[in-house]
């Protein structure tokens, strides 16, 4: 099968519309608005411009996005109590884990949150 050149802009355009065809149908059909949450443990730079275009991205959307920003020093158990909170909002309909999580975490803390497309649940957190 020969090789096939994909327009990378094109596709991501057309999801996105679909996408906002079936967000805003859950609003008008249900009065659902989806709430994306990302937390974020400390400052980290490069983090900044990939949230930025998080927050740009899920607007255009119609997603609601916040960003919950623990301190750097901020420890496991703070992040899980965090996950943990937002699991029991029923505004929230996503949670991220901004990663990279800083070093001091447990490994296996680290590998769970950041998982594709989903978070660490917080009885997965050590």
């Amino acid at each position: 099968m020969p090789a096939q050149l994909l327009d990378g802009k094109t596709n991501a355009l057309r999801i996105k519309e679909k996408l906002k065809t079936e967000i805003e149908a859950l609003k008008t059909g249900y009065g659902v608005t989806l709430h994306l949450v990302n937390v974020q443990v400390g400052e980290n730079p490069a983090s900044e411009v990939y949230l930025k275009s998080q927050e740009k991205n899920a607007e255009k959307l119609g997603i609601r996005y916040s960003l919950k920003k623990l301190a750097p020093d901020a420890s496991q158990d703070t992040l899980k109590e965090a996950i943990e909170g937002l699991n029991r909002d029923d505004s929230v309909n996503g949670i991220l884990v901004q990663m990279p999580l800083p070093r001091r975490f447990h490994n296996r803390c680290r590998e769970r949150a950041g998982r594709p497309a989903c978070t660490a649940r917080p009885s997965e957190l050590p």
